[in-house]
């Protein structure tokens, strides 16, 4: 998925070597943002192999190594933390809402929007681990190191779509 702005939002760069800068930034539409300290100065191109991601219009992007491609993509952070949760938003090609249709097939049309649906991964110790939209069983190794979490998973005090809440826990109630 690519998150794309129509025009130059205020936002900051975070550079691998773990500088930062503030400006204007435009996101491409195949990869990588276009850059600019004010808004008369000159764009800099930027891709992944220079910056870790940026911020924008409220929202964090960071660049991550794909699980399933092995291939740099950008998602969006969730939380960040020792655990980390972040979200790729995919097209959901089953989800068509017919808007109107008539029974005289000349006259009658059919509007439909597809609704996207989240993907989350989880990084922990550079390793990062796609979850889907909630967490299995397979999946609870991850919170191994605390037990009082896995309890709550157990117990249902979590639900297995509550990925933000058991993330934020372990962070905070774990570490």
């Amino acid at each position: 998925m690519t998150y794309s702005f129509a025009q130059k939002k205020k936002g900051i760069v975070y550079f691998k070597d773990n500088t930062s800068i503030e400006g204007l930034i435009k996101v491409k539409t195949f990869s990588g943002i276009k850059f600019k300290k004010s808004k008369d100065s000159e764009a800099i191109n930027y891709t992944h192999e220079q910056i870790k991601g940026y911020d924008v219009s409220g929202w964090q992007f960071r660049y991550v190594e794909d699980p399933d491609t092995q291939k740099i993509k950008l998602y969006k952070l969730i939380y960040e933390g020792e655990i980390s949760l972040y979200e790729k938003l995919k097209a959901n090609p089953n989800s068509i809402e017919v808007i109107n249709t008539t029974t005289n097939m000349s006259n009658g049309f059919a509007v439909g929007i597809t609704l996207d649906i989240p993907v989350y991964f989880i990084k922990t110790n550079d390793e990062v681990l796609k979850i889907g939209n909630n967490l299995k069983n397979k999946h609870h190794y991850i919170f191994d190191d605390c037990p009082l979490l896995i309890e709550k998973i157990k117990n249902k005090e979590f639900k297995r779509w509550d990925l933000f809440l058991m993330v934020e826990f372990y962070n905070e109630d774990c570490n």
